[in-house]
């Protein structure tokens, strides 16, 4: 389920309805932002860091049925603006104030991802920043992955801070998709069970008649 304006509590209902039937171990809860939205403190004087969010209804009723769930932030940079043109501090005191509120029902496991988080500055800032949540909100106790483009992934990707790597495939239009997906996958493979970190796949085509 996807938290944002268009989502009401008839969806969440529906959403939490469905999970049920479905007897499925876990819902994955984004929270999706927009580069281009974030904006100082100065001149956002309209926002409430203690404002309700549908998180909360949602938690609520989650709880209630004893619902796993993974909470995932998602950046995306549709305007392609680099790391010094936004200010990546306002993003992260709303996801505080988020976390603030998983605490009623925490998630088993955080993740972090989107267009944004595909460059070393801003990876660097994430890092920064969940080592600052890790000491300050406890409570957090769920694994932290980041989503990166698995092509992005080498010996100067900072492995130690994420407790696990989500890989983000991009499709690509060139011919030999299999051999280049299969290389890289043992690429990648190797590297996490050198540097002893899981990996799960985040938003991959693996349906329909073109499979990656």
């Amino acid at each position: 389920i996807t938290l944002d304006e268009g989502c009401d509590s008839t969806s969440i209902q529906n959403t939490v309805a469905t999970v049920k039937e479905l007897n499925a171990d876990v819902l994955l809860v984004e929270i999706p932002f927009q580069v281009e939205e974030i904006q100082s403190f100065e001149n956002a004087s309209d926002f409430k860091y203690y404002e309700s969010h549908p998180l909360e209804y949602l938690l609520k009723m989650l709880k209630e049925d004893s619902i796993s769930y993974q909470l995932s932030f998602v950046l995306e940079n549709p305007q392609r603006k680099s790391t010094d043109q936004v200010n990546l501090g306002d993003y992260f005191s709303e996801i505080s104030g988020i976390l603030l509120r998983s605490n009623s029902y925490q998630p088993f496991r955080v993740s972090y991802y989107g267009e944004f988080f595909q460059d070393q500055e801003s990876i660097f800032a994430l890092n920064k920043f969940v080592e600052q949540v890790r000491e300050a909100i406890p409570s957090i106790k769920g694994s932290i992955y980041y989503g990166v483009q698995a092509e992005l992934l080498d010996e100067t990707f900072e492995w130690g801070v994420p407790d696990g790597i989500a890989l983000v495939y991009v499709p690509g239009s060139f011919d030999g998709k299999a051999k280049h997906y299969y290389e890289l996958n043992n690429k990648i493979g190797k590297m996490a069970l050198e540097k002893e970190k899981p990996l799960m796949i985040l938003r991959t085509n693996l349906l329909g008649d073109k499979k990656y």
